[in-house]
């Protein structure tokens, strides 16, 4: 990279970085979504609910095989128009920030059920044997001996779930929200060098992903009551 597209690079990076606010809003509020919906989708799939089971097995095809941005442009280009005159005269328009929220939980909600339903079957029913003949409660057996388990051999998955979240908002731009990579598109386009510009958006996925790799490590030591090795 010659001295003018390093000079480009590092003003590129002023500009786009701010935009990572908009990932991170983006982002976090799926990944509560997610792991709120992954936890209902777990217990359904767990317990083997009558009815909800089936429901959640549609819905797990559906994440599994719809891709992500049709539901983007479904919620926010064609909602309004199918929706026309029905409940507004111009349909039924939804912020676009809940609409990448609601798309990118809708998708990693069965990503991260699956991953605490594989989890929980991970800890040995021994365990909660062990834990009832002892007088603890089954809710007291599942707070100080399951969970924390489960917890910890859920994490690597759940990791690959949130770094996979944090990607998935680079489609965002599609429905006007300016995040890291529709920024990067953005500066590109003004000086025709779009190679600085998403060199600078590559830095700053880098720098996200090694700083919330930091943060998943640090959790995994702390749950980590048997010394086993994890690695992300």
């Amino acid at each position: 990279m010659g001295w003018r597209k390093m000079s480009l690079f590092w003003t590129d990076l002023g500009q786009i970085v701010p935009n990572a606010l908009q990932t991170l809003y983006i982002a976090a509020w799926s990944i509560i979504v997610g792991i709120l919906g992954g936890g209902v989708v777990s217990y359904i799939r767990i317990k083997k609910i009558p009815v909800l089971s089936l429901v959640v097995q549609i819905y797990l095809s559906f994440a599994r095989s719809v891709p992500m941005i049709v539901v983007l442009y479904v919620c926010y280009y064609a909602l309004p128009n199918l929706t026309a005159g029905l409940v507004a005269e111009q349909g039924i328009r939804v912020p676009k920030s809940i609409i990448a929220v609601f798309a990118l939980s809708l998708f990693s909600s069965a990503y991260f059920g699956e991953s605490f339903r594989s989890a929980y079957f991970s800890v040995g029913k021994l365990q909660m044997e062990a834990a009832l003949a002892s007088n603890l409660s089954k809710w007291s057996a599942l707070k100080r001996i399951i969970l924390p388990q489960a917890a910890f051999f859920a994490l690597p998955n759940v990791f690959n779930t949130v770094m996979d979240i944090i990607k998935g908002t680079a489609i965002i731009y599609n429905i006007g929200l300016l995040e890291i990579t529709g920024k990067s598109i953005l500066v590109g386009s003004m000086t025709y060098q779009y190679i600085p510009a998403y060199f600078a958006a590559w830095v700053i996925y880098i720098a996200i992903y090694i700083i919330v790799n930091i943060g998943f490590k640090f959790i995994i030591n702390k749950l980590n009551f048997k010394g086993e090795e994890v690695r992300l």
